[in-house]
């Protein structure tokens, strides 16, 4: 969900990661993540990073003979990157 003016009125918090700046997008989830175009770009990429790994187990690891699924899926998660940034722009150029 985009967002179009930060008003701190309005009830919207600082950046989850950084918590200093604007956020410029927010995920609702249980409980909503905003986020910065800073911490978008520089911290999140880590964070996905770190919970694909970190969520294979570790036998696939010790295991040479077999490849994690989740580590060869590289091309599909650039896909829907790729995807997602275009329809993102698309929605911005309606507004």
């Amino acid at each position: 969900m985009l967002i179009q003016e930060h008003d701190k009125e309005s009830g919207i918090e600082n950046c989850s990661f950084c918590s200093e700046a604007d956020p410029s997008a927010m995920w609702m989830g249980s409980k909503p993540i905003f986020v910065c175009r800073k911490c978008a770009t520089h911290h999140l990429p880590q964070l996905i990073a770190d919970a694909i790994v970190g969520g294979t187990s570790d036998y696939h690891f010790k295991n040479k003979e077999t490849t994690p699924s989740e580590i060869m899926q590289e091309k599909e998660i650039l896909k829907r990157f790729y995807s997602a940034f275009s329809g993102a722009l698309i929605r911005k150029n309606r507004i």
